[in-house]
């Protein structure tokens, strides 16, 4: 007998022993892992991160001007595309529709709402999910949310006395998130929500030891995600080798429930089109040296260079170009799509 089905029968034997429990609580019985994960057409994202997990809550966190809620409109474009209905909550009230549509979303299918308070998101949020289980509705949703920095609480709003707001919001996110993890993945709902970095200021010898970075709102919003992706400020300079506009963003899941956390990797971001596949590639391939290749299975570079010149050699394919016009290499030779990807597996296995 299969290893797989000796296992299978060990489970079936344990479901007949305390099958008289068990049917008092249906819903128990038929729950399942978080199985279903999406890709997000980010190529490095998908290969490190693992993509998208449905039914599940996402965070993305950076300092302001990082690129964070562009990762989130190109994610929700990404699920978009693939069939998921998509819900928008903009309490920054700073997109524009010209911006979304730039990054691929098509905000004319979009449910976009621009809430005033965290109680009226959670309550909105709230109603939706619910409402979507009560009509058994099982087609994919999104809901995204930015951001819950941006975001007071009615109490804030009303009230001019800070001393009186200190770790309400804390509260609210406790509260409602409980809620809302819970019915997410029953209702096939994803929410993937924008949170802000900030510089961690240590006063006195207490402080030893604590994150140089915090988050706003609380220890419940790192708690719930099963992903907590972090974005870093990166090369500025790198855009300009390329005659494009933009700079390199570092990401890392801080926290990860489907692929293994931790693993900080480089991912070009254009100011136009957002985070891109062809440079954040490139940039990744010519940082590697002779030793890296090597130890990769290697004799010699894929992609090297001399001069201004970089030439591309694997198997029969051999290509030469400068710096800017590897996107246009990107995207005409599609011969070379699969031996990168093979290269970037083992870049991930061996050497990150």
């Amino acid at each position: 007998m299969a290893k797989g089905e000796k296992e299978l029968k060990v489970k079936n034997e344990l479901l007949e022993k305390y099958r008289s429990v068990l049917e008092q609580y249906p819903d128990v019985i038929n729950s399942r892992t978080v199985d279903t994960i999406l890709p997000t057409n980010l190529l490095l994202f998908d290969k490190i991160i693992g993509g998208v997990p449905i039914g599940t809550i996402l965070s993305i966190s950076s300092p302001p001007g990082v690129g964070k809620t562009t990762l989130l409109i190109q994610i929700a474009a990404s699920l978009q595309q693939l069939g998921h209905s998509l819900v928008y909550f903009d309490t920054e009230r700073s997109l524009s529709s010209r911006r979304i549509r730039d990054l691929g979303l098509d905000i004319d299918k979009i449910l976009y709402l621009q809430p005033d308070s965290l109680e009226q998101v959670y309550e909105i949020m709230t109603k939706l999910i619910t409402k979507k289980l009560e009509i058994k509705d099982e087609s994919p949703m999104v809901i995204c949310w930015d951001s819950t920095s941006a975001t007071p609480s009615i109490q804030e709003i009303e009230t001019a006395e800070i001393e009186k707001t200190i770790g309400l919001k804390a509260r609210l996110n406790s509260k409602f998130l409980k809620t809302i993890n819970n019915i997410l993945y029953k209702a096939n709902c994803t929410l993937i929500y924008v949170n802000q970095l900030y510089t961690n200021i240590k006063m006195g010898f207490g402080t030893y030891g604590q994150p140089d970075e915090v988050v706003t709102g609380g220890r419940a919003l790192l708690y719930y995600p099963t992903i907590d992706i972090r974005l870093k400020d990166g090369s500025r300079s790198e855009g300009e080798k390329y005659d494009i506009d933009g700079k390199i963003v570092k990401i890392k899941a801080e926290k990860n429930r489907i692929k293994s956390p931790l693993k900080e990797f480089p991912m070009f971001l254009s100011y136009e089109s957002g985070f891109v596949n062809d440079y954040s590639i490139f940039y990744i391939l010519k940082s590697f040296t002779k030793k890296d290749w090597k130890d990769m299975g290697f004799d010699e570079p894929v992609l090297d260079t001399n001069g201004g010149w970089y030439t591309f050699k694997y198997e029969d394919i051999d290509l030469k170009f400068r710096a800017k016009e590897w996107d246009e290499i990107y995207k005409t030779h599609s011969e070379i799509h699969e031996p990168i990807s093979k290269i970037i597996d083992l870049w991930i296995e061996k050497l990150l």
